[in-house]
């Protein structure tokens, strides 16, 4: 099973090196590739990412998207998502990281409950003054549709569209594609999402 993490690259200098280095550095990488999606920003971001591609010479298939202009989030992981081959899609904000295991992780998640999971929504870190883990449950299969949007409602799985493992198929034949235009479209997204899925598993370990 191949797994694509699509990286929207806009105004953050500070931070897309640590962004991708936390990306190549994981272990267990064959059958998974980086997309970068540049969405025209004003600073030295995709230059820096370029820098760190071209010297690369693992086993990442890393693939830069250009847009003409700048389009927003949505549009940049929407263009991702269109330029994926991954069985699962990974949304990676360019600010952030992956802590060192979260691949092998998911795929020992994906060897124990196979492909036919629409989401798996992994554990995430905050940093900061509000520092913490976001999830306090434990692992938990939710399934059937009824069981997974009253989940979501009684908010026992976060609305971000980041750290979580979506079916590719499951995306496309649903239709959950990001608002372009509009503002807290993780919001829009995570309602469409739980609205489809039938089947949804958390990851309990730290994958964001």
């Amino acid at each position: 099973m191949k797994l694509s993490i699509i990286i929207p690259v806009y105004n953050v200098e500070q931070y897309i090196e640590s962004c991708l280095l936390s990306v190549i550095n994981q272990s267990e990488i064959n059958d998974t590739e980086i997309i970068l999606v540049d969405d025209c920003g004003k600073d030295n971001s995709i230059n820096i990412a370029k820098r760190i591609v071209n010297k690369y010479s693992g086993n990442y298939n890393i693939k830069i998207v250009f847009h003409t202009h700048n389009q927003g989030l949505s549009a940049a992981r929407n263009t991702g998502v269109k330029n994926a081959i991954g069985d699962y899609v990974f949304f990676l904000d360019s600010d952030d990281e992956l802590p060192e295991n979260t691949i092998v992780t998911f795929k020992e998640y994906l060897r124990q409950h196979g492909n036919n999971v629409d989401a798996f929504v992994g554990n995430y870190i905050v940093e900061g003054p509000f520092k913490g883990r976001i999830l306090n449950n434990t692992k938990k299969i939710y399934s059937g549709n009824d069981e997974i949007f009253k989940a979501y409602i009684n908010n026992e799985w976060y609305v971000m569209a980041c750290g979580k493992f979506i079916n590719r198929k499951f995306f496309l034949s649903n239709n959950l594609w990001f608002p372009e235009g509009r503002l807290h479209e993780d919001v829009y997204f995570s309602f469409k999402l739980a609205q489809a899925s039938f089947k949804v598993v958390i990851i309990n370990e730290n994958v964001y």
